[in-house]
């Protein structure tokens, strides 16, 4: 047969050169293999463009493209600021120390999905020291040619969740890089891959995708639930062919932080096996990215035998005969027998494939991983990767968490003493980077919403069967600096099996509502809108057509669209006359003479030949504000009329009049809650009666249960039976169960009263079930560390592989260890 061999080359290395490098064995070379990577250079310098401003947004769109990147060399951020990228309502917020001290690095960022990415610079007005200069993006287009053996024998990673669950553990380890592959190395925060997709040694921070694959195996489902890290530097790398490897420092802080290495694994490299070994045949498995798609594993030939290396090649190259594609490079190439890396993948043929023997990477990288090919090190991730992203912002809620499950459910912290439990709600001691590289510690609030109410997230004792929800707040007495950080929590069932993994990777937007963001020197064109009418601005002319945006994120659209009809949302924090903060939603429309002549603010689409002028149509819709209280309200809304380097900029000052008959006053005591009973102390939950409205005074008193129960006005307060304060505390004395309904009596201007009440069942506490837990058996391999089993009346867990070796056996630093021993395995405890 004839063959053809060629490499995959990276996003962000070898923008110039053909996808396939040809090494030519025979004449005959297929035009079809010769597409490549489009490149376009460009000189965008976010600095100049925004000086004098503080902030400036460029948009590059390229329509049916894939694998979008966007490329920054030797960046250098001035002091305060941050760079975000956005797409597809996601956003990545750049301030690793790296950025501001001098050490240049390169910034790559492929888009997760779609064509279009925004790079947003937020800075002091005042700061323009540094070099933020966009230098190329390129993407691959949608027709690409295809590298595979015969028939495409690849499947979608989760096939092989319920027929190879080993397989499948493993690939979790697997990562999509720079429209290629990568995997978690043991011996750290690492990710091996080839040189060709990394590039040489340097500060580089580039996207790692973690879980990138579809949930279902039948057909290509969107995935909902990936993971998006980022790299600090090149810290090896070798050259092309038996060299073409590169190690990755991943960011320690998402690595620890996101559970990394917990719940996708690491793997080890086999440094025994020869070449001369594999020449014999071995059976192997491949996951990876072909193409920066979803996950695929190889593992099958034409025939339905599994993949198996092939004899000959040169030294330090591995052949076989997996299936393959482009992004593949960079890849694992795993022995079935023991799941460890006989190869690192980086060139592909028309009748085998081709990989760096991993006896050879070893010997290269053992200076710096002298661990990675430790199998007992090697970490089976766990998976059940749950992900939910939270942008937070001032005086506005944080959208809740669905758990997906109608049950109790316990949640824990990944790591010991993060995680502290109040009456009613628990406080998450996490860490966040701002704007310097420098990391905080700050306090998270949690509450847990089951079908009983509100309680902490080791409180959910409610038997109602119903939807689990989890709500965050950031603690507002925390430091309030904008940035983003990590928090990674373990969701169990009542048998305490595992549902999700859940990571929130969150980030915070600190700016003032009620100030102008512009500066003093920039021209603004200022509107007021009132309840009572449209506000329409003055047409803007402008040689193409644009769009309008948000300045403030979570307040509207801060990206442009080709498309869409309708309207805009637009959120608006407001005062009322006490200065109490207040959301407002707004109608926003883009005004041209087009048909139609309305489209929502962030559309550019225009019709026939040339730009149209463009105006801004804002209203505030009694209906669409139906919890707003009565009263008049004030705010801001900046504006910008964007495109490309053209800006406008509009601050719209809000004078808002919610009429209504009257001012209503209402009592809001609020929902109904069950709790446990303590054996051995007093109890005390937060009865909050701030929702009620055009209240001047409020009362809390028991009207059942007075007998057994009590208030506190606050904590370590007596015990009593009314407190006069919009908040007090429900005190449950120990071993005290029943019912207690406290009445919330509020008093408006006029003197009327309005009442509200709230009941809490106190129940007997329960004892919690033992988990189910198997006798250790002789015959069996326990091939998952942390397994527990029951020995002699105990329970034991191992830290590694083990058969047939008896717990008690084992000794203070064996394999089975004793549970709660000072001596537990580090990664058991």
């Amino acid at each position: 047969m004839k063959s053809l061999i060629f490499i995959f080359y990276s996003m962000s290395s070898m923008f110039n050169m053909a996808m396939a490098d040809v090494v030519r064995e025979n004449e005959n070379i297929d035009p079809l293999y010769q597409k490549t990577i489009t490149r376009k250079n460009v000189n965008i310098d976010l600095l100049a463009l925004s000086k004098g401003k503080n902030q400036f947004t460029w948009q590059i769109n390229q329509p049916d493209s894939e694998n979008l990147t966007v490329v920054l060399n030797d960046v250098i951020l001035p002091t305060g600021s941050w760079l975000e990228i956005i797409n597809k309502n996601h956003r990545d917020i750049y301030n690793d120390k790296s950025l501001y001290d001098g050490s240049k690095p390169q910034i790559v960022h492929t888009a997760e999905g779609g064509d279009t990415l925004f790079i947003r610079l937020v800075k002091n007005a005042e700061h323009n020291d540094g070099h933020v200069v966009i230098r190329e993006y390129n993407y691959l287009p949608g027709n690409r040619f295809r590298a595979i053996i015969g028939s495409n024998q690849m499947k979608y990673a989760s096939c092989y969740e319920k027929t190879n669950p080993t397989v499948f553990r493993k690939s979790h380890a697997v990562v999509k890089t720079n429209g290629a592959s990568g995997w978690n190395v043991v011996g750290g925060n690492y990710v091996l891959t080839n040189k060709h997709v990394a590039g040489e040694v340097g500060n580089k921070i580039h996207n790692l995708y973690y879980n990138y694959q579809s949930p279902t195996c039948d057909k290509e489902t969107p995935a909902s639930n990936i993971l998006n890290i980022k790299t600090e530097k090149v810290i090896l790398a070798g050259g092309s062919g038996s060299e073409d490897y590169a190690v990755y420092k991943v960011d320690n802080l998402a690595y620890e932080e996101a559970g990394i290495k917990q719940i996708f694994g690491t793997l080890a490299i086999n440094s025994e096996i020869s070449k001369h070994d594999l020449d014999n045949g071995v059976s192997v498995y491949i996951p990876q990215h072909p193409w920066g798609a979803y996950k695929r594993i190889s593992s099958l030939r034409d025939d339905g035998g599994a993949c198996r290396t092939l004899p000959g090649g040169k030294d330090n190259i591995v052949q076989y005969d997996c299936d393959t594609d482009g992004g593949s490079s960079g890849s694992a190439v795993l022995s079935e027998a023991d799941n460890r890396v006989v190869a690192l993948h980086f060139a592909g043929s028309t009748n085998h494939n081709l990989g760096v023997l991993g006896q050879h990477v070893y010997s290269r990288i053992k200076s710096l991983l002298p661990d990675s090919n430790n199998s007992q090190l090697a970490v089976s991730g766990e998976g059940q990767l749950m992900v939910s992203e939270k942008n937070t912002y001032p005086y506005m809620p944080t959208q809740r968490t669905v758990l997906n499950y109608q049950h109790p459910v316990a949640i824990t912290s990944l790591y010991d003493n993060r995680l502290s439990h109040y009456s009613g709600y628990s406080i998450f001691k996490a860490k966040k980077r701002v704007a310097g590289g420098e990391v905080v510690d700050i306090n998270v609030r949690f509450t847990l919403e089951t079908p009983c109410g509100e309680t902490n997230l080791a409180g959910d004792h409610c038997d109602k069967q119903g939807e689990r929800y989890l709500h965050m707040i950031l603690d507002k007495n925390d430091d309030i600096r904008s940035g983003s950080g990590w928090i990674t929590l373990r969701v169990n069932n009542e048998h305490e099996q595992r549902l999700h993994n859940l990571v929130i990777p969150f980030d915070y937007d600190d700016y003032d509502p009620f100030s102008s963001p512009f500066s003093d020197n920039e021209q603004v064109e200022n509107y007021t809108l009132t309840s009572d009418k449209v506000l329409s601005t003055n047409p803007i002319q402008h040689h193409s057509n644009f769009g309008f945006i948000a300045v403030h994120p979570g307040q509207g659209p801060q990206s442009l669209t080709t498309s869409d009809t309708g309207y805009s949302t637009l959120n608006v924090q407001v005062q009322d006359e006490n200065h109490k903060v207040h959301l407002v939603k707004l109608r926003g429309y883009r005004k041209t003479s087009c048909t139609p002549p309305l489209r929502p603010i962030s559309s550019t689409v225009g019709c026939g030949s040339g730009a149209r002028p463009a105006s801004l149509e804002l209203s505030f819709e009694k209906e669409d504000n139906e919890l707003l209280p009565s009263g008049n309200y004030t705010g801001l809304l900046p504006l910008l009329a964007k495109r490309d380097t053209f800006e406008k900029n509009i601050l719209v000052h809000l004078s808002l009049k919610k009429a209504g008959s009257e001012q209503h006053l209402v009592a809001d005591a609020g929902k109904d809650i069950t709790v446990e009973a303590s054996t051995d102390t007093s109890r005390a939950y937060e009865l909050d009666g701030s929702a009620s409205q055009n209240a001047i005074s409020y009362e809390w008193t028991i009207v059942e249960g007075t007998n057994k129960f009590w208030l506190q006005e606050k904590h370590a307060g007596p015990w009593v039976k009314k407190v006069e304060s919009v908040r007090a505390r429900a005190l449950i004395p120990a071993n005290t169960t029943g019912k207690v309904t406290y009445l919330l009596t509020v008093t408006g201007k006029d003197g009327k009263k309005a009442e509200s009440r709230k009941s809490v069942i106190v129940t007997a506490m329960k004892e919690k079930p033992l988990p189910s837990i198997a006798e250790w058996d002789a015959t069996k391999a326990y091939a998952q560390p942390c397994t527990k089993v029951r020995f002699n009346q105990k329970v034991w867990l191992n830290g590694w592989w083990s058969k047939g070796e008896e717990p008690s056996d084992s000794g203070t630093w064996g394999v089975w260890r004793e549970q709660g021993s000072s001596h537990m395995h580090a990664a058991c405890k």
